[in-house]
């Protein structure tokens, strides 16, 4: 009470025990904080979590075991950011020394017949000069250098296999 929880617009519970999490996110709901976030460290906690009222829960586990899977599947896609409690992610994909794309102005991505009408493509970072470009700027696609986009997990996915799945044809 003394730190002002009653005004508090967020608590955030990093403990190292998860009743320690759990209590902490009980008492903020007594108090109606909005927002209640808590690290998750066992799995079998979740289901209190929740009944405590916490709205945002983190697990490393979750996290560790995500990007390890990605990592090991996909190593040309490096996540950047969650949005959306995970709906959507930023991702970023390296453009291979094969690419079918090298060469040409960063719209053909979407203008292939299977990129995803969900995805977006934020621009372009060009490896030989390290800076970013936006669409617009039509900058042609080079060995190494990384697509930005946000899109769902699995539109990541398919649109890492257009960029750099070898003899594809591209509307024009």
């Amino acid at each position: 009470q003394e730190a002002g929880i009653d005004r508090a617009d967020a608590i955030i519970a990093l403990l190292e025990r998860d009743i320690e999490n759990i209590m902490v996110g009980l008492f903020a709901r007594q108090y109606n904080v909005p927002k209640i976030l808590a690290r998750l460290r066992q799995q079998h906690y979740r289901a209190a979590y929740q009944l405590a009222g916490i709205t945002d829960i983190f697990s490393a586990y979750e996290y560790l075991h995500n990007e390890l899977i990605i990592a090991v599947e996909n190593p040309e896609i490096r996540h950047v950011m969650a949005l959306g409690n995970g709906q959507v992610e930023i991702a970023a994909i390296d453009v291979a020394a094969e690419s079918p794309l090298l060469g040409q102005d960063l719209t053909v991505l979407w203008q292939d017949a299977d990129f995803p009408t969900g995805a977006i493509v934020l621009g372009l970072l060009k490896a030989s000069e390290q800076l970013f470009h936006l669409p617009r700027d039509r900058q042609r696609i080079d060995p190494d250098d990384e697509v930005l986009l946000v899109a769902s997990h699995d539109d990541v996915q398919r649109i890492a296999r257009i960029l750099n799945t070898r003899k594809r044809r591209f509307l024009r």
